[in-house]
């Protein structure tokens, strides 16, 4: 009998036609297998009598093995192989001496069974083709361990990739792009006066004995200002005669009041108590009706119309806003050149006016006040804005954000948003009305709110950068 073992069937080699001192023969038991110590009433040569052959007897059965305990589960354990073999089968397919391999084996209650060692040794046959698992907590180290490599790996890459991009990307300023008015403006200083002025003026010659009134009083047309007296002398008598007249009349006294010829305040007295009356003694303004007298540069006259919008400032009115419209303009400078110090040089001419270094000539240019006009004294310094153009609701920047991109062309940057990131971007623009601080812009792509960046020199197109702070520059009205 063969024991098929790693898909072969082995035996151990023993001597031929020996048979165990213990053996039993075929029928001599009886018809009781178990009580007769038969192993296998089906096997080749069993249940056959004496007849049987000795040397089909499989050679396995023939060596001296303890005696099953149950012949009945040895036949259980053995019949299917012994079933489909036969003793020239047997003998057919068992393995040479070259290719057997000792073993040994045991009859126990379940059965035959190999040996300890014979065991181990197909163990580790079987082992070694067999892959080993590794158990789960060496698993979850292992996964533990390349978790993290993943995670410091992606940190060290977002890092340099922020690294990266922040040197790159610059700092600007920047404001929204809003709608204003821009003004075209021209400016000129002032002295605020009256509209109505009065010179009260004698040149008599008399004595001045009185003075009535001082500078900032009020009066009324009519009023008194001072008084002139002359008294008789020889001289005046010798020449009243030498011209026919009556010399008793120079030697008599004569007087004369000198009075106010318009209601107003009095501005100027010249007058002197003792003194000679001759020429202006008096000044008189209206202080109700009020105007400003400025002086305007001959770069600027010529833009200057009568009619045009002025906002007047003072100083001595605590800087408060009034405003009036052009009254009058000069055809005319009110400016003489004079000779500049030294010696006159071979461009002197001779006349006042025509000497080298004289100063600009200026235009007079009235404005009348609109009510009201508290806080306006006569004589204060003002400053004056003349409005020459207003567009209102329009796009308009400072002249920082502006970007000169050819001969008359210009354009502006706006800093977009995309994905996260703000890119430079160049507008071309129009130049619309042109004011002192902002100038108009004009351009289909602009929209309200627009980042305009007014460093336009740390910038290129195409740049990223981050919006650190808004400009103090006001894209308003002037």
């Amino acid at each position: 009998m063969a024991i098929k073992k790693d898909g072969l069937f082995r035996r151990k080699k023993t001597k031929q036609n020996t048979a165990p001192e213990n053996s039993v023969k075929p029928n001599e038991a009886g018809d009781n297998p178990s009580a007769k110590g038969e192993i296998n009433t089906d096997a080749p040569g069993a249940g056959q009598g004496s007849d049987a052959p000795a040397d089909q007897i499989p050679d396995i059965l023939l060596q001296d093995q303890p005696k099953p305990e149950s012949a009945d589960k040895v036949k259980e354990q053995t019949q299917p192989e012994a079933e489909n073999e036969t003793p020239e089968n047997s003998v057919k397919n068992a393995p040479t001496d070259a290719q057997a391999e000792p073993f040994s084996f045991r009859f126990d209650e379940n059965g035959i069974t190999v040996d300890d060692e014979s065991k181990k040794k197909d163990d580790e046959k079987n082992d070694k083709g067999k892959v080993q698992k590794p158990n789960r907590k060496k698993k979850i180290i292992i996964g533990g361990v390349i978790a993290a490599v993943l995670l410091i790996a992606f940190i060290i890459a977002v890092v340099s990739a922020v690294s990266s991009l922040s040197s790159s990307v610059k700092e600007v300023k920047a404001n929204p792009l809003k709608r204003g008015n821009v003004e075209s403006l021209v400016n000129a200083d002032g002295t605020v006066v009256s509209t109505k002025t009065g010179a009260v003026s004698n040149s008599s010659g008399m004595r001045i004995t009185e003075v009535y009134v001082s500078v900032g009083d009020y009066v009324n047309e009519g009023d008194a200002l001072c008084h002139l007296e002359s008294s008789g002398s020889a001289q005046n008598s010798d020449m009243l005669a030498a011209y026919g007249g009556d010399a008793s009349a120079a030697s008599a006294p004569t007087s004369e009041t000198v009075t106010a010829n318009t209601d107003g305040v009095i501005t100027s007295v010249k007058a002197e108590v003792g003194g000679a009356a001759s020429g202006d003694l008096f000044s008189i303004q209206n202080t109700d009706s009020l105007m400003i007298e400025m002086s305007v540069n001959e770069t600027d006259i010529n833009k200057v119309g009568i009619g045009m919008p002025v906002r007047i400032t003072s100083e001595g009115a605590a800087n408060r806003q009034y405003s009036g419209t052009v009254a009058s303009v000069a055809p005319t400078s009110s400016e003489t050149a004079t000779v500049s110090s030294g010696s006159a040089g071979a461009g002197y001419s001779g006349l006042t006016g025509a000497a080298a270094g004289s100063s600009t000539p200026t235009y007079k240019v009235n404005v009348n006040l609109n009510l009201p006009t508290d806080g306006l004294r006569i004589g204060m310094k003002t400053n004056q804005d003349i409005i020459i153009e207003n567009h209102k609701d329009v796009f308009v920047v400072s002249y920082d954000a502006l970007v000169k991109s050819g001969d008359n062309s210009y354009q502006i940057y706006v800093a977009e948003e995309e994905n996260g990131i703000k890119t430079v971007k160049a507008i071309p623009v129009s130049l619309g009305l042109q004011g002192d601080a902002n100038v108009e812009v004009i351009s289909d792509q602009l929209k309200e709110n627009m980042a305009v960046i007014q460093e336009t020199d740390k910038v290129a197109e195409g740049d990223r950068v981050i919006i650190t702070d808004k400009s103090t520059t006001s894209n308003g009205t002037n």
